[in-house]
């Protein structure tokens, strides 16, 4: 990852550390794919786990790769997705019954309700003929449902 695309990540985490968005629990996770690879994590079935609070960091490494991931919780909550790139991704979250409750392509936010009753929600990272580009997913409860 070049040198600029490594700051401008580096300054959309500030910001969102500045503003009071995240937690005293919340963590810095990494995808665990190498930034130019696809595979580790393409399917829901090899999908890293994400906790609610915490900074995701990944990187769509090839035009056809896909980054999954999966959570659940124990409660009705709606959750505000922050996702943040400089790439032209799309953000898609799915229901576990792999119904799309939501999207948005690029940088954004997308307020989700989630119903504790399924048992796994899904966040998929795609490029829309793009690939190289940093991005950070970040959720927070923003009340009941």
């Amino acid at each position: 990852m070049n040198l600029w695309k490594k700051t401008i990540l580096a300054l959309g985490i500030t910001a969102m550390l500045a503003s009071g968005a995240q937690t005293s629990y919340a963590y810095t996770v990494y995808e665990g794919e190498a930034s130019n690879a696809s595979g580790a994590n393409d399917t829901l079935s090899t999908a890293v786990m994400y906790h609610v609070g915490d900074v995701m960091n990944g990187v769509v490494g090839t035009t056809g790769d896909v980054d999954m991931y999966k959570f659940a919780l124990d409660d009705d909550q709606v959750l505000r997705f922050t996702f943040d790139t400089t790439g032209t991704y799309e953000f898609a979250i799915y229901d576990g019954a792999g119904g799309l409750v939501g999207s948005v392509v690029g940088p954004g936010y997308l307020d989700v309700p989630v119903d504790y009753t399924a048992d796994l929600y899904s966040i998929r990272v795609s490029g829309k003929n793009d690939s190289g580009d940093a991005y950070t997913i970040f959720a927070k409860p923003m009340g009941r449902g």
